[in-house]
């Protein structure tokens, strides 16, 4: 009898279009963080009006439902720009204290995120990478948006041109 092919464990990764002109972000001030010394508001005081959270909030729910969570609301969390110039990277980071994080690709031609697979370094030590990638790059474009579970490690290799994207973190609840 054969088995039929099937994944166990997967991680839902949403892509969706977003309309750029309906996503607001400000801030007075940014400032070089991460290993990377990468130019972001990440940490500094960032004006999102109620009108883009309202908008991305949708977009949550649309792109949550399709992966089968159901009675949850959704909290919106910080929110941030990076801006990157040649040269510029981040190192593989998680976003903590969060359930699902996003990207916006709002300013650059292509992505240039790099998601590593959950156990990568179980794997590479049973030479599981031998075989099979432990990266997955997902093709983007300005006005695209990734939705992904906050564990999920990603990183962002040296880039050739400059640009920028919005990121934020998302947390669910239970809506009984």
């Amino acid at each position: 009898m054969r088995i039929p092919k099937f994944e166990a464990f997967g991680v839902p990764i949403c892509k969706d279009k977003v309309n750029l002109d309906k996503i607001k972000i400000h801030s007075e001030k940014t400032s070089t963080t991460f290993m990377a010394e990468l130019e972001t508001n990440r940490f500094n005081e960032v004006n999102i009006p109620h009108e883009t959270k309202n908008y991305l909030t949708n977009i949550f729910y649309k792109n949550l439902d399709s992966i089968g969570l159901k009675k949850y609301k959704i909290e919106f969390g910080n929110m941030w720009e990076n801006f990157y110039k040649p040269g510029d990277f981040q190192e593989k980071h998680i976003h903590p204290d969060s359930h699902f994080s996003y990207i916006i690709y709002s300013n650059v031609d292509k992505s240039n995120t790099v998601f590593i697979r959950p156990g990568a370094y179980l794997a590479e030590c049973t030479h599981w990478s031998d075989w099979f990638s432990n990266e997955l790059y997902i093709p983007c474009e300005k006005g695209d948006i990734i939705i992904f579970p906050s564990y999920l490690e990603h990183m962002v290799p040296k880039v050739k041109y400059s640009g920028s994207t919005i990121a934020g973190n998302i947390k669910i609840f239970k809506n009984e």
